[in-house]
């Protein structure tokens, strides 16, 4: 899987890949087996998640040199939200959408079962 600021190998797995190009920051989150990830400024350094792990690259970085994209990059754990035990990263394995600081009237009508946070 390919986006502008990295690409993903599948490696037998469970994963998830947000990168939309209006946001500010692109994500790949690993549930299950594993991932490598190489940043496109640094092609030669790979990167492995384990499962619950998740990489946020800065989209702004997208552009600058492969030492500054590196240090615009992070590798957090996948977190359950502590109201409802379910991560926002992993929350359509269960059929439910978490919204963040958005507002509902820029989603589709017809959302039922949405948990805000």
């Amino acid at each position: 899987m390919h986006t502008d600021g990295f690409d993903v190998t599948d490696l037998g797995t469970v994963f998830n890949i947000r990168a939309y190009p209006e946001d500010k920051i692109s994500e790949a989150a690993l549930i299950s087996g594993s991932i490598e990830i190489s940043l496109n400024k640094t092609k030669a350094k790979k990167i492995h998640l384990k499962p619950s792990q998740k990489l946020i690259l800065h989209n702004d970085s997208v552009s600058l040199e492969s030492n500054s994209q590196m240090s615009m990059t992070r590798i957090l754990p996948i977190v359950p939200d502590p109201q409802t035990q379910i991560a926002a990263d992993t929350s359509w394995m269960v059929n439910k959408l978490i919204l963040r600081r958005k507002l509902l009237g820029h989603w589709p009508c017809g959302c039922k079962d949405v948990t805000t946070s």
